[in-house]
């Protein structure tokens, strides 16, 4: 029988121990740092899945439901604005896209106005997915006078629709339509 001590007690064992320690700790966090670059590229492309998502407000172009000259139309729970010659009336939101037509990941201007709110009021992006307004990953807030620019990029290919939300009112710009391909 020997005294020496078993390979892993002695030195060369401690330095290989280390060493393996060592490499597990480092895939870690390349694995995590691939993971979250990964998941970064995709928001920012529109291409996760998981998007938040919220229903369909109200359109504005599309009709929803049509009544016969003999039918009643149905009550509507909007408040009225009294017409006053005092008062000006309110402008609606714009929204304007540029160009109208791209090829995949390539660059869409978006600039409007959100008339009455002050600089700094933040805004959300939204694009329709299957009839439904999912939030696009893109921060936006007004500048002076309430307007608003700023720059998407998708690889959906098709026809995207967009819009652009004040989410503290629900009111939203009218949709343009951009066709990626």
């Amino acid at each position: 029988m020997t005294s020496e001590p078993p390979f892993w007690r002695g030195p060369r064992g401690r330095v290989l121990l280390g060493s393996l320690v060592g490499l597990v700790a480092a895939g870690i966090i390349i694995g995590l740092v691939i993971a979250w670059a990964s998941t970064s590229v995709l928001e920012a492309a529109g291409l996760d899945t998981d998007a938040t998502t919220r229903p369909a407000a109200e359109p504005t172009a599309e009709p929803t439901e049509t009544t016969s000259p003999t039918e009643t139309p149905p009550e509507t729970t909007e408040p009225t604005e009294p017409s006053s010659s005092s008062t000006p009336p309110q402008q609606a939101p714009q929204l304007r896209a540029t160009p109208t037509a791209v090829s995949s990941m390539e660059q869409i201007d978006l600039d409007g106005r959100f008339p009455g709110l002050p600089a700094g009021t933040a805004l959300q992006i939204e694009r329709k997915e299957g009839g439904t307004w999912t939030l696009f990953p893109v921060s936006l807030s007004t500048g002076e006078g309430g307007s608003f620019s700023t720059y998407v990029q998708t690889g959906q290919l098709g026809p995207n629709q967009f819009r652009v939300t004040n989410p503290s009112t629900g009111q939203s710009t009218p949709v343009v339509t951009i066709l990626v391909g």
